[in-house]
């Protein structure tokens, strides 16, 4: 899975793809939030 911590990519394809960059951003936002929400509680 290629990911902005990891520039190192397995599948060029995959690095220049929308979709997995997406894929990424929305586990970067999920955990963003489940971070938000420890400090919270």
């Amino acid at each position: 899975m290629c990911t902005r911590i990891d520039t190192r990519c397995c599948f060029d394809i995959l690095c220049k793809s929308p979709i997995i960059q997406w894929y990424d951003l929305v586990l970067d936002y999920i955990r963003t939030i489940d971070i938000i929400k420890s400090m919270i509680s």
